[in-house]
């Protein structure tokens, strides 16, 4: 198996993945080289949830040193968002906030909150109108990254 620019050079390389899952489709067609094969399952499941590409994703971060504290701006940002969101078409979805998945980095609590919607035009409007005012303590940081390719 290639990664990166693992296995490139005339010593070939090495890849080991670590995983509790060993058999989930992702890592099964990895091992494979099996692009096609993973699509063809995957896609499916994206169109029935509204996951990109059948639909544009903004993620964001907001992290800070007090977990009460991490998670009140993270609801007062949820709250804005929804206010922003009056009037947006039924696909148009929040979730969260809730813990992100590595739930403390750094010294750092993190909570996440994901909207999806068909259009990114959409999704830039609302976290536009939502973050316009939004003020959160010094010491909490957000962050918004649009189509994110990583959940982590």
């Amino acid at each position: 198996m290639r990664a990166g620019r693992t296995g490139r050079g005339p010593k070939g390389g090495q890849v080991l993945v670590q995983t509790l899952c060993p058999d989930a489709p992702a890592i099964v067609a990895a091992l494979r080289h099996d692009l096609p094969g993973f699509a063809a399952e995957e896609l499916p499941y994206r169109a029935a949830l509204g996951y990109p590409p059948h639909s544009s994703m903004v993620r964001i971060v907001i992290r800070g040193p007090v977990a009460t504290a991490t998670l009140a701006a993270a609801d007062e940002l949820a709250r804005q968002l929804h206010s922003a969101s009056v009037g947006a078409p039924a696909e148009f979805r929040i979730l969260g906030p809730a813990p992100a998945p590595m739930a403390k980095l750094r010294g750092s609590f993190r909570f996440q909150i994901q909207l999806h919607a068909p259009s990114g035009d959409l999704l830039r409007t609302i976290v536009e109108r939502a973050t316009a005012d939004f003020k959160s303590p010094d010491d909490i940081v957000w962050t918004v990254d649009v189509d994110p390719i990583d959940m982590m």
